[in-house]
């Protein structure tokens, strides 16, 4: 009915019984994270239906040192979509895409932000030809352009 009691294992045979327990708990956390993506701050699984689409651009604000100047960020654009299709990514007021993508679902790209202004980016589905989603990198600054208001008159 009960079994007999092993004596504790020495040397070779207790690492090797070690290892293999640990490979067994890194193979069931490894399987469990397969199901899983990260999008954003938020872990949804990866047979997701996808509702609505999205777009995001991280960082999502630029900050340059005085208001005015040009302000330089790497910024990533991803996006999402309901359907597989033909989607183009766009800035707003500009005739050209930034990037086209067959067939997809979902996709990203690297900008280069280089303005003084915020940027509005967005997603377009060329088979309708209509704006999807947009999204805006914001540009803020350290110290704005207010100059002290000098009185129109003087005591001294």
């Amino acid at each position: 009915m009960f079994s007999k009691l092993q004596p504790p294992l020495k040397g070779h045979a207790r690492l090797t019984s070690i290892f293999k327990q640990a490979a067994t708990h890194v193979f069931i956390i490894a399987s469990l994270s397969l199901s899983f993506m990260t999008h954003g701050n938020e872990t949804i699984p990866i047979n997701a239906t996808i509702l609505a689409p999205s777009l995001e651009v991280n960082p999502q604000r630029c900050v340059a040192l005085h208001q005015g100047q040009i302000c330089y960020q790497s910024a990533n654009v991803m996006w999402q979509a309901p359907k597989t299709g033909h989607y183009c990514l766009y800035i707003s007021n500009t005739l050209a895409s930034l990037q086209c993508w067959k067939n997809k679902q979902t996709g990203s790209f690297i900008h280069d932000f280089q303005s003084p202004n915020t940027l509005t980016f967005r997603l377009r589905n060329m088979k309708t030809k209509q704006d999807l989603v947009q999204t805006q990198l914001n540009v803020a600054w350290v110290y704005g352009n207010k100059k002290r208001q000098r009185s129109s008159w003087r005591l001294f």
